[in-house]
């Protein structure tokens, strides 16, 4: 066999390893959360850069990179307190603004610079968005608790569903203006979006039917959750629905089912460890370093568009709130929940299955992306470590 087959066959599991190491040493050293070394070395080895690990949009990779998206969303969705929310609509309003004004601003920017109505909007929605991969990591790596930390975490998980809704009516204005076609749109966005959610409840329902069936205790549940996970996105790949969404309601509905997590291992134990590597180095990878130079400066607009407005909206709510956050802490719930990322690859690697490529259009989307998957998880950890909320022993 040619010794370059070999070599290419071996490149993602290469990088795998690579990226573990690269983590742990920088974790070790200075304190960086792992996830921004495996983004930036997935980056630097990227098709575009140093071309190591070649295209990276084969389809059973990104089977795994889905999988790997879908237990951090599984776990992230449990983290929600849905009864919290409907206790604090003031908190609920904070967050529909905040998404609101970011949405608007990245918008009337976007259009601005010149871009396309309807690119501008999906620039808009995505730079609305959260980052519950990156947001999760960094929680758990530190063992962070705490008000900030859960603040971050619902502003995160809103943002993503606003995200994922107003990403999906661009996809189906973009069907009905290029195709004509109304079914088409029509898919690319109610019905995906329903039919996402609906399959999240059901196997949000299934599951604790199946525990009961085969009788309880069961003593690891990390297994059964991480193959729902994966029936579920493969169900989703292949109905064309949203993974992201089904995912995320999943978890959800394993909460309000009040399926317990206890038994079951943090971050998916060591599957979702090496997961979150791949996960991770191929949104580094994903980036095209051409894009990001070009457009360098639109993305520092948006990412401190993002920012400002989310410090604006934090100071502004957080005048006579009686929960005991405080003005300072409200402010770094709001840094703690500013990166993106992965989840806006991913939506992207959506719309270039149905035809729309965006990322390889809009350099300051790519630009922005890139800023905010090095330096986003290391923000949101030096924001919970000012807040007081990462585990004393996790400390650099």
């Amino acid at each position: 066999m040619d010794v370059l087959q070999v070599l290419q066959s071996l490149s993602w599991p290469l990088a795998i390893g690579l990226g573990w190491v690269a983590g742990e040493w920088a974790y070790r050293r200075w304190g960086i959360p792992r996830v921004a070394a495996y983004g930036l070395l997935g980056f630097v080895l990227g098709e575009t850069q140093l071309g190591w690990l070649g295209d990276a949009h084969h389809s059973h990779l990104l089977w795994l990179v889905h999988v790997a998206f879908g237990l951090t969303l599984f776990e992230f969705g449990h983290r929600i307190n849905l009864p919290w929310l409907l206790r604090n609509p003031r908190f609920t309003v904070q967050v529909a603004a905040e998404t609101l004004l970011i949405f608007l601003l990245v918008w009337l920017a976007s259009s601005l610079l010149g871009m396309e109505p309807l690119v501008s909007w999906m620039v808009a929605a995505l730079a609305a968005c959260g980052s519950p991969a990156g947001l999760m990591r960094v929680i758990n790596e530190g063992r962070a608790s705490g008000i900030a930390t859960e603040r971050a975490l619902h502003t995160s998980a809103l943002q993503c569903v606003a995200s994922v809704a107003l990403f999906k009516l661009a996809a189906g204005a973009w069907a009905l203006s290029s195709l004509g076609d109304w079914g088409q749109a029509l898919w690319n966005s109610g019905v995906m979006l329903l039919g996402s959610t609906a399959l999240g409840l059901l196997f949000g329902a299934m599951l604790p039917w199946l525990i009961d069936r085969l009788g309880r205790p069961v003593p690891d549940t990390t297994l059964p959750y991480a193959i729902a996970v994966m029936l579920l996105v493969s169900v989703t790949l292949a109905w064309k629905l949203s993974p992201v969404l089904a995912t995320l309601v999943f978890g959800l509905m394993a909460r309000h089912r009040r399926i317990g997590l206890t038994s079951a291992q943090r971050n998916f134990g060591a599957l979702g460890d090496v997961m979150a590597v791949l996960l991770f180095i191929f949104a580094g990878a994903a980036l095209d370093v051409r894009l990001v130079l070009e457009g360098w400066w639109i993305g520092l607009l948006i990412v401190l568009l993002r920012l400002g407005v989310k410090l604006g909206v934090a100071w502004a709510a957080s005048v006579g709130e009686g929960d005991g956050m405080g003005r300072r802490k409200a402010l770094l719930a709001g840094v703690a929940s500013t990166p993106i990322s992965v989840f806006v690859i991913l939506l992207l690697e959506q719309a270039r299955v149905m035809g729309l490529e965006v990322l390889g259009t809009v350099a300051a989307l790519a630009a922005a992306t890139w800023l905010l998957e090095i330096a986003g998880p290391a923000l949101s950890r030096w924001a919970l470590k000012r807040a007081n909320e990462l585990a004393p022993a996790d400390g650099p």
